[in-house]
Parts: C-alpha cells; sequence; structure tokens
C-alpha cells in the first residue's frame, strides 16, 4: 500500500487527525488506485470555482462507496464525497484545532444548519450540521492539496451559491 492510499484509507474511515493533505502533483491515475476504484466515469470537464477541472465519478468496494474526484492536466486536484462514515461531528475541534475559516449557508441539510470547517493549511474542509445546541453530523468531506483560505475559496470551496450537502441522484 502506498503512503497516499494508506492516508486516504485513514480518512475514509473517518479519523481525521492525521491527515496532510493530498501530495501536490499527484497523478490522477494514481489517486484513483488509491481511492480503491472499482469503477470510475470519467464525467468531462467542469468548472469549479475560478477554474475548469475534469470530475472522475468513482465507485468504491467500501464506504464511502461513491467519490468524486477532481483533476486538472492529469494532476489530482480534490476528492469529496457526501455522508462521510466514521467522522463523530465532535471530535473534530479536539483533533484538529482551530479551522482556517468557518462559513455557514453555502451548503443546506435536512435538520439544521451546515458550518464548513475550512482546514486549508491541511487541506481538508469538513461541513457539519448543527442543531440549535449540538453537532449533529457530518454530511460532506472535501480532500485538497494544502494551500492558503484564498485558494480554498477561488478553486476548491463550495462557490458563491448555496448548494446542498446531499449527493445528487446516483450517476449510472
Amino acid at each position: 500500500m502506498t503512503e497516499l492510499a494508506a492516508a486516504l484509507a485513514e480518512v475514509l474511515a473517518g479519523r481525521l487527525a492525521g491527515w496532510a493533505g493530498l501530495p501536490p502533483g499527484t497523478p490522477v491515475a494514481a489517486l484513483l488506485t488509491a481511492l480503491a476504484a472499482t469503477e470510475v466515469d470519467a464525467a468531462g470537464s467542469t468548472e469549479r470555482g475560478n477554474s475548469r477541472y475534469d470530475l472522475h465519478r468513482v465507485r468504491r468496494a467500501e464506504p464511502p462507496r461513491r467519490v468524486d474526484a477532481w483533476s486538472s492536466i492529469g494532476t489530482a486536484v480534490l476528492v469529496e464525497y457526501a455522508d462521510p462514515p466514521g467522522v463523530d461531528p465532535a471530535v473534530p475541534a479536539a483533533e484538529l484545532g482551530q479551522p482556517d475559516l468557518t462559513l455557514t449557508g453555502h451548503r443546506v441539510a435536512a435538520g439544521g444548519q451546515v458550518h464548513e470547517l475550512v482546514y486549508a493549511g491541511r487541506g481538508l474542509t469538513l461541513s457539519l450540521v448543527q442543531s440549535e445546541d449540538s453537532w449533529l453530523r457530518a454530511v460532506h468531506l472535501q480532500l485538497y492539496v494544502p494551500g492558503p483560505v484564498s485558494h480554498w475559496l477561488t478553486r476548491i470551496g463550495a462557490g458563491s451559491r448555496p448548494h446542498s450537502a446531499t449527493r445528487p441522484a446516483p450517476h449510472s
């Protein structure tokens, strides 16, 4: 197992503390292998923030069963998925510390308000639903090359429009 595959296996199982970011320059083929993809649907080129990326919809045998991998000119840029398994919503503050940025209202989910906890320097953004007095559940996770908050805001993040924290209908 490669170092990237081992690091991703930890995060995909809900253990976020050791994540140090997607290594810069990772070939998308290496990322897809590290994700243990059983099937990949190349969804084509699409805009995200201020850039165009290739979207790869990944199916896996283990949870999370569906993951989106984004690349630019063959280089991995972002991994993201909904309903991250094994993530205890009370853990991030204790394990990850203060986020570099917290955004509210860019994602929507039933049961409460969604907060995006951006750890740009770690290459990780965790979206949590909060009710009036407690964190309820994790609804989305992004993994990317670490960088400044400005990079997350312009190239990785949710963009300027609110959107659902749940996945769209299954892709075929």
